[in-house]
């Protein structure tokens, strides 16, 4: 106790020297710590300063709630209290509560020898964390401390009852499973004063699981709220006290954030349009008249004006980073609330595609208001407006497409009735119908400025699917000239490897059997079991797992150790970051810290690519830039226990996109959860010295699906327990199929059945990460590998490993695409911040699987996917250069507004605010498994962000289930603990699905 009662008592701390002893400093305070075996004053010695950081908020959020607790007070008709508000921390350890509180211009009181009665007890403490005691009292002076354990002191303990009489603004107890007892001993405070707010450790690890019940019973018999997330809740009920499981939400909604708490919930910097925003942005965009915008759920369109003027979509628009952090780290006045518009502007002389701002506050009623129409530039780029032709796609090109197709209608139907006999196309085709569908389309000319690839395909051939895996072998290409609809024809044709520049080409060629064109042609269809092989219906015979269909489901025995608050504010162990998405984009995740430091401001999808190869019409020309189709607006609900575990929380999104005219409401959208990793996270047996040492691993995983069109992308953001993050997706859904050729096997693909296959095609995913690693300034450190030489102490030589570590001065140099034999490592550090042992601290972007892009070099339509250039780019940060890629880009690959080739210009980058652009890619090679469709296992692209002299040590090393066995210390895991201690069955949410049906195209 010698050292606590010095720096408890002593005066000029920062001038007085203590033996044992290291001086920090933070805020206005100085302190000592402990220079050795203690756990607390490890973590204050290290880089961060900190312990226990998002308790510290709490405390803080606590006493800057002193005026309205006197206002309430006051209004409760009792006295106000205490002019200045008092912090009584219980079971102080080394002071680091109640410095902080003191800097914060409270009045503390701090005690350690606190319980239900007097008693002369022993304060002990482990030899490796001295500044963690236990007491035992009333124990005689014959006590011998356990093995590993001393007595530092004795002390008499009192009542707090004896101790305090006035007000309470906060207390703050830790005394190692006694505060029941503590509370105990102060019921006349708690009777005849106000004690606002009280933190309170609840280890039901160490206490048990019936006493930790037990103890939150107590303080509900108190009169209090209980929450394990902090003051703001959510709350426990009586009810789920009385569980047998702890349980949040409560079983009554799935939902991690409340629909009725959504619609209350205070809107933050980071939080996306909610859906009465989206309306009211819409509403006003249709009441300016100048802009002659349609509401296309409300028009009859006809060909005559089709060319019609409509809100494509609408999303929220992030202030500029530098107003977004005034705000959040300096409490400057939150930004203006923007959404941006696209506009398609068909009406217009000449048509033309327009973004705009519209502002947005709320009204008199709480409702949201739009006004002040801005226009501005195409978002990250410098174009005012974007051509005509290069407008997302929508209902003008469906129009052009059926204009095209029905002036060949005759003869079409007459050549399909000739090679798949009794089938036909178009209306009244029942009961054989087949049906079409369209790829990509572009810009071809300056005379076809908007062509479309149409494949045709035999719904029928299959139970139970769509048509995605039925394609017949008949293409065409249909194209219009400049901006008139009417001119929209069919100018291309293939059948079965043949191309023709009409139909009637291609009839004739079929009458005259031309190259035994019609008489070679076969078309095998599946039949009985073999029809189920493109869905997921039961197929006949024997059933693995049959007896036992479900397999492990986790569980939490304290329940969930996330929480998710307004504004989809995440948090987990030391993480917090704000969940997002964009309609074209994406997912977003803003505002990312670990510990209480902000590691990247942003990390956003920023593009997912489909390049198809074939020798045939549609597919040879298939190049899917997936944000034009809209990424984030695709999202589905998820399925409790298969897309996501049953432990799982669920947040909702809201989307306008595609010209839909209204907001999209995606239900269960987004889910969280806690996942089990199986796998220690720091781990070691020693045969020589015997022991064990281990850190379980714990990941926290937000998830997100997209089904565009046929293929699905499940997109996770993982938090590790280590300070590790990884974005990773895995892609499923069904292949983009074709007609098979003999030919296809050495070039493009094997066959999924008889006449059917895939073909190969590059995915590639590009990601934006906006690192802040320890401020604003930052630089790139690469290291290049190389080998070297050294010698084997005999004299020879020998080849070893090393880097040169080099920093990027300037975006050309930080800017590469990986090679194989040129392995590069990338370092965004901070060279202004060091860490214990003189390291600039920093995050290492690991890159789990980058794509070596094949396509010759100035090939134009590769302007678009200036995304695949590299597979790493660090640039300077920029407001205007928000996005690698362009929604615009897929209507003319070789004309995007924006690419990232642009941003890499020599620019300075040492010391800068940097941003990080990365992608990852993989080639598929369909095979027969890829029915029903594409399995998720091995196809998985993404990066990791790895600390990287960050810290002194692990960042894992301050978790409470650490565990070392040795041979004098048998520990017993906690997660063995925990399962001894469990008296329960895991009680689930039900999260319902598909209430409301399947979301409308």
């Amino acid at each position: 106790m010698q050292l606590h009662n010095k720096l408890f008592c002593a005066a000029d701390l920062h001038k007085e020297a203590l033996a044992g002893a290291t001086s920090i400093k933070f805020a206005n305070v100085s302190m000592f710590v402990y220079d050795t075996n203690d756990i607390v004053s490890n973590q204050l010695r290290g880089a961060q300063h900190t312990w226990e950081s998002s308790e510290i908020n709490e405390m803080l959020w606590a006493l800057r709630q002193h005026q309205a607790v006197q206002q309430l007070a006051a209004q409760q008709g009792k006295a106000p209290g205490p002019a200045v508000p008092l912090m009584v921390d219980v079971g102080a350890n080394i002071g680091w509560f109640t410095l902080n509180a003191a800097a914060a211009r409270a009045r503390v009181v701090a005690f350690e020898g606190l319980g239900p009665k007097s008693s002369n007890c022993l304060m002990i403490s482990g030899n490796d964390n001295q500044g963690d005691g236990f007491t035992k009292c009333d124990e005689g002076k014959d006590y011998k401390a356990p093995d590993g354990y001393a007595v530092r002191g004795e002390m008499t303990t009192r009542r707090l009852d004896t101790l305090l009489a006035e007000d309470v603004l906060f207390m703050k107890m830790d005394v190692e499973g006694y505060e029941q007892q503590v509370l105990e001993g102060a019921t006349a405070l708690l009777k005849e004063h106000n004690v606002w707010y009280i933190m309170a450790e609840c280890n039901t690890g160490m206490i048990g699981e019936e006493r930790g019940k037990q103890f939150i019973k107590f303080m509900h018999s108190q009169g209090y709220a209980t929450s394990p997330f902090g003051f703001k809740g959510p709350f426990w009920s009586d009810a789920d006290v009385q569980s047998a499981c702890p349980e949040w939400p409560p079983s009554s909604s799935g939902q991690a954030v409340l629909a009725a708490q959504r619609a209350k919930a205070r809107l933050n910097v980071f939080t996306e349009l909610t859906l009465e925003e989206h309306n009211a942005v819409f509403k006003f965009l249709l009441a300016q008249k100048d802009l002659g915008l349609s509401d296309l759920t409300a028009v009859n369109l006809t060909v005559a004006d089709v060319r019609i003027s409509y809100v494509h979509g609408i999303w929220y628009e992030m202030p500029p980073k530098s107003e977004v952090l005034a705000h959040i780290d300096k409490k400057a006045a939150m930004p203006a609330r923007k959404a941006r518009a696209l506009l398609v502007l068909g009406k217009s002389s000449p048509p033309t595609v327009r973004e705009v701002l519209v502002t947005l506050k709320a009204g008199t009623d709480g409702k949201p208001v739009a006004s002040n129409l801005q226009r501005v530039n195409i978002h990250s780029s410098k174009w005012p407006e974007v051509p005509y032709n290069q407008r997302p796609h929508g209902v003008m090109d469906q129009v052009g497409q059926v204009i095209a197709l029905t002036k060949v209608y005759e003869q079409l139907n007459a050549f399909i009735g000739a090679a798949f006999p009794g089938y036909s196309y178009g209306e009244s085709c029942e009961p054989k119908c087949i049906g079409d569908n369209y790829g990509a389309y572009q810009w071809l000319s300056d005379d076809i400025q908007r062509a479309i690839y149409i494949w045709f395909f035999m719904p029928e051939a299959a139970e139970g699917d769509g048509g995605y895996i039925h394609p017949l072998p008949l293409q065409v290409l249909a194209a219009g000239r400049n901006d008139d609809l009417t001119s929209w024809e069919v100018t291309r044709w293939w059948f079965n490897g043949h191309f023709f520049d009409t139909i009637n080409d291609l009839i004739r060629a079929w009458n005259a059997d031309k190259d035994g064109m019609r008489s070679g042609f076969r078309m095998l269809r599946p039949a009985g079991a073999a029809k189920l092989f493109s869905n997921f219906m039961q197929r006949p015979g024997p059933r693995r797992g049959e007896q036992q269909p479900v397999g492990p489901i986790s569980l939490e025995p304290y329940g969930r150790r996330f929480s998710i608050a307004q504004g989809n504010r995440v948090k987990w162990l030391g993480w917090e970051l704000c969940v997002g998405y964009l309609p074209h984009y994406g997912p977003r995740y803003m505002d990312v810290r670990f510990k209480g430091e902000r590691i990247a401001y942003e990390i956003s999808m920023q593009e997912a690519l489909a390049s198809y190869g074939a020798s045939d019409l549609s597919q040879a020309n298939t190049v899917y830039l997936d944000s034009h189709w809209g990424i984030g607006a695709s999202v589905r609900e998820l399925v409790q226990g298969i897309d996501c575990p049953m432990t799982a929380a669920y947040m909702d999104a809201v989307t306008f996109y595609k010209g839909s005219s209204k907001a999209n409401y995606h239900k269960n959208a987004i889910c969280v959860f806690e996942h089990n990793p199986d796998t220690p996270v720091l781990r070691h047996y020693s045969y020589s010295y015997q022991f064990y040492g281990a850190i379980p691993g714990a990941s926290l995983v937000v998830r997100m699906v997209s089904e565009i069109n046929n293929y699905d992308y499940i997109a996770d953001l993982i938090l590790s327990n280590d300070g590790m993050l990884e974005v990773k997706v895995v892609t499923s859904g069904y292949v983009q199929a074709a007609a098979f050729q003999n030919s296809y096997r050495k070039n493009f693909g094997y066959p999924l059945m008889f006449n059917i296959s895939g073909t190969l095609h590059t995915h590639v995913l590009a990601w934006k990460v906006d690192l802040d690693i320890a401020g604003t300034s930052n630089s790139v450190n690469i290291h290049h590998m190389k080998v070297g030489e050294a010698d084997d102490g005999a004299g020879g030589k020998i080849y070893i490993n090393k880097y040169e570590a080099e920093i990027a001065e300037t975006e050309n140099e930080a800017a590469y695409q990986t090679m194989m034999l040129e392995p590069k490592l990338p370092v965004v550090i901070n060279e202004n911040k060091l860490n214990g042992f003189g390291s600039p601290r920093g995050y290492k972007v690991q890159l789990n699987r980058p794509l070596l892009n094949l396509e010759p070099p100035g090939y134009a339509r590769s302007k678009a996917l200036g995304f695949m250039k590299y597979s790493f780019a660090a640039t300077k940060h920029k407001d205007g250069e928000a996005h690698s890629s362009s929604i615009y880009g897929q209507a003319r690959l070789s004309n995007p507004s924006t690419s990232l080739t642009d941003y890499v210009d020599g620019e300075p980058l040492r010391n800068q605010d940097v941003v990080v652009w990365v992608n990852s890619g993989l080639y598929h090679i369909p095979v027969a498994e890829d029915a029903p469709v594409t399995t998720t296992t091995g196809n998985m692209l993404g990066f990791s962000l790895v600390p990287f002299n960050w810290a002194n040590e692990s960042p894992a090393t301050d978790m409470a289930d650490m565990v070392q066995i040795d041979t004098k210390n048998k520990e017993v895991p906690a997660v063995k603990k925990a399962v001894a201690a469990l008296n329960c069955a895991p009680g689930f949410a039900d999260v319902p699905f598909l209430e409301s049906g399947f979301e409308s195209a």
